[in-house]
């Protein structure tokens, strides 16, 4: 049974919007190679790093499987859909693509859209939102280099394998976070947790609340060792 988005008791399929390569290859036909506008979204300081060596692998995986790319266009922003708006590289990636008369491709569809939720993690993708989206995309179809409907446990793990080719195959878990990541953390969270804290916030709330803010993702262990190293210095 293939994977799919729930919309109440229905099953939305990504692929009911969103095209693969194979699938818009047979569509279009195009001699010399599908027009497409490359667009890769990030959502951290170190995948804005990266960038370069992203769109190396990207490109090359696009020349490889018959899309000829016009233009790439990244950035690091937060994919969750009630941010879309502020996706200023993503726009500008539909509208040359529009007058292109391209096709908009995208890693995968979670590097497109993401749905929000109240509980800080990401709930699958609904029909409301899809539809939206459309209404952003101005009838610009768009391809996912991995195809839609593909389960996210396998498009994690493609996607990691894609950022080591990038990296010139390496090898080795990939450091997520530069040294002395975690005392600026604390430096520049540290206050407003322990404020958010005597309000009454639980530690999850207080971590959904720092996510949605400043887009920092806090574990709730890390808020409770902060909280009671507040008591301690008080004692």
């Amino acid at each position: 049974m293939k994977s799919g988005k729930k919309e109440g008791h229905r099953l939305i399929r990504e692929s009911d919007y969103f095209h693969s390569v194979e699938e818009i290859k047979e569509e279009r036909g195009q001699k010399g190679g599908i027009l497409a506008v490359l667009y890769d979204r990030g959502s951290t300081p170190q995948q804005e790093m990266n960038v370069e060596a992203r769109e190396k692998g990207l490109r090359a995986e696009c020349k490889k499987r018959g899309l000829k790319v016009l233009a790439y266009f990244p950035e690091v922003k937060n994919g969750v859909f009630d941010q879309l708006h502020k996706r200023k590289e993503l726009h500008k990636a539909i509208r040359f693509a529009k007058k292109s008369n391209a096709v908009l491709v995208v890693p995968c569809i979670d590097r497109l859209i993401r749905a929000s939720s109240r509980d800080g993690l990401f709930d699958p993708l609904r029909k409301r939102h899809i539809m939206e989206l459309q209404k952003f995309l101005k009838n610009v179809p768009v391809v996912s280099l991995i195809p839609p409907d593909t389960p996210m446990r396998e498009v994690r793990g493609k996607v990691s394998q894609r950022g080591q080719k990038g990296k010139g195959n390496k090898g080795g878990r990939p450091k997520k976070n530069p040294p002395g990541y975690k005392k600026a953390r604390q430096k520049k969270f540290f206050d407003e947790v322990i404020r958010l804290y005597k309000k009454g916030f639980s530690y999850q709330r207080i971590s959904r609340k720092i996510y949605r803010r400043h887009n920092e993702r806090i574990p709730i262990s890390t808020i409770g060792r902060w909280v009671n190293n507040a008591s301690r210095s008080k004692e």
